[in-house]
């Protein structure tokens, strides 16, 4: 183990360099906030707090306080730098300093984005590169510490999936007894090019026994440069010639430093969360509802949320261990409301959310995250369930609704009679109350845009909802996807339409 000094030193060397190149396509329509804007990934919101800020938080908790952040994209860079950078805001104490748009604009993919700015902006040892739709845990220092020991150009922050997970997902890499990558390969194609990077046996096409069970160490797109050593690098034939056309991390750096034998190092992290694809972001939630990320709770306590605990609400004390699973946090505004959305200063019996719940009138079960100004209209028994939800702030929840396992961004009104499971529900978006006898139903992973109306009675099976589209007049209509072939029913506006929504948002904000 290095001595506290060169740990010290270590640190000081290191800053974070946050990147935020991607539009998030792969999550669309989740992400849009109109037909042709996207909001950054960075600052999509977990437990009330943007993943951007999660990983600031875990940086400056290691003594780390420079962040840089390199992206392509105004719809990445502003709102980030709004957020992280405004005049008189320095988030836990951080520095922030942005890439610059003019040179961004050139970078042939994420290599080419990352080493270039390492090449204008230097004095830094080491580059600890988080990606903005992941969340990281791990030990900071402890994982420096061994990358520095390692002496390799990059190390790779990887986690371990089931082998099948891996293949068109990510990068899959094999190491040696020390940690050194000795093969890297971008997200296999299929099970056999899965099995001959592993050394298996080929078999038939939908053969796949041989995989269950098995897992496999992936590419978690956080990686720790040696900044000198990638600087030098960059002269290399190979790197030169990648550099012309698209020079991707995962895609061609990595595998051409193991190729040219360069020194790849693999560092295991404790946690990994992935926001930046459907079919993951749900289960990452949810896992982030279970505790699995203890600084989250920490800071929701500081924050004076309040826990359910023994049957009460209380702000729990500093330094409580909390159970794997099985918890409900609400802001304490919330608590106090009514089902009017009126808030009182204490609880009132039978009216306030809090004396509500103890009533059982609103069911709040396992995990279960509610912020700030959200209204639940219940005041009958049994009148709402919510079961394994982020739930954001300034909502609104009817009588009779039941939401399992899902996701609810900000301002979402949810009316009466709807049922909502495994779900991703942008923000602004409004369910429209319907009949206990012919409820809303929203399910099997089905995504709602920014803005969207859904009508009482609809029927949503793994359906995509673009924001602009407008469902018919008819109540009752059903859209179903295929969810076995994944492919889900898109529910997009026209062209005119898409136009005619961008220039009403562009109103609002210029106003």
């Amino acid at each position: 183990m290095a001595t506290k000094q060169s740990l010290e030193e270590i640190i000081a060397g290191t800053r974070l360099i946050m990147t935020a190149g991607g539009l998030g396509t792969r999550m669309w329509p989740f992400g849009l906030v109109n037909p042709v804007t996207v909001l950054t990934k960075g600052l999509n919101r977990y437990m009330g707090m943007p993943l951007a800020e999660m990983q600031i938080k875990q940086v400056t908790d290691a003594g780390i306080f420079e962040v840089h952040v390199v992206s392509k994209d105004i719809s990445n860079r502003q709102p980030l730098l709004n957020r992280l950078d405004s005049p008189g805001t320095h988030i836990y104490n951080a520095i922030v300093t942005p890439s610059h748009p003019m040179r961004d604009r050139y970078n042939q993919g994420s290599a080419d984005a990352i080493i270039s700015y390492l090449s204008r902006v230097s004095g830094y040892k080491y580059s600890l590169i988080m990606a903005n739709d992941n969340y990281y845990g791990m030990h900071i220092p402890a994982v420096l510490d061994e990358h520095a020991k390692s002496g390799a150009v990059v190390s790779i922050l990887y986690t371990e999936v089931p082998a099948l997970t891996a293949i068109n997902t990510y990068g899959l890499l094999l190491t040696d007894t020390t940690g050194k990558v000795i093969r890297f390969t971008e997200k296999p194609k299929n099970a056999n090019e899965l099995r001959g990077i592993l050394g298996m046996p080929l078999q038939e096409e939908g053969f796949i026994d041989d995989l269950i069970g098995l897992t496999v160490k992936v590419n978690g797109a956080g990686y720790i440069l040696s900044d000198e050593e990638v600087l030098r690098t960059q002269m290399q034939p190979w790197v030169i010639r990648c550099k012309l056309t698209n020079f991707d991390m995962g895609s061609h750096y990595i595998p051409g430093l193991v190729e040219n034998g360069e020194h790849v190092h693999a560092i295991k992290l404790d946690d990994w969360l992935d926001f930046g694809q459907p079919n993951f972001f749900l289960k990452s939630v949810q896992q982030l509802l279970s505790g699995r990320v203890p600084f989250v709770f920490e800071m929701l306590r500081k924050n004076k949320y309040m826990y359910l605990e023994d049957g009460k609400f209380t702000n729990p004390l500093p330094g409580k261990i909390y159970p794997r699973t099985n918890h409900v946090w609400i802001h304490p505004e919330t608590l106090r409301m009514d089902h009017d959305g009126r808030v009182y200063p204490d609880t009132v019996p039978g009216i306030t959310l809090d004396e509500r719940i103890k009533a059982g009138i609103v069911r709040l079960e396992s995990d279960v995250f509610i912020g700030r100004g959200v209204i639940f209209d219940a005041i009958t028994p049994d009148a709402v369930i919510i079961k394994e939800v982020n739930f954001d702030k300034f909502g609104y929840v009817g009588t009779g609704t039941e939401i399992t396992s899902s996701y609810v961004g900000e301002e979402v009104y949810i009316g009466q009679n709807a049922l909502v499971e495994n779900t991703l529900i942008s923000m602004s978006t409004e369910i429209e109350s319907s009949s206990h006898s012919s409820p809303t139903v929203i399910q099997d992973y089905s995504i709602l845009g920014t803005g969207t109306r859904v009508p009482p009675g609809t029927f949503l099976d793994f359906a995509y909802v673009w924001p602009g589209f407008l469902f018919p007049e008819e109540a009752g209509q059903i859209y179903k996807g295929d969810i076995t072939s994944g492919n889900p029913y898109h529910l997009e506006p026209d062209d005119a339409r898409k136009l005619e929504v961008w220039k009403n948002y562009t109103q609002q904000r210029n106003r």
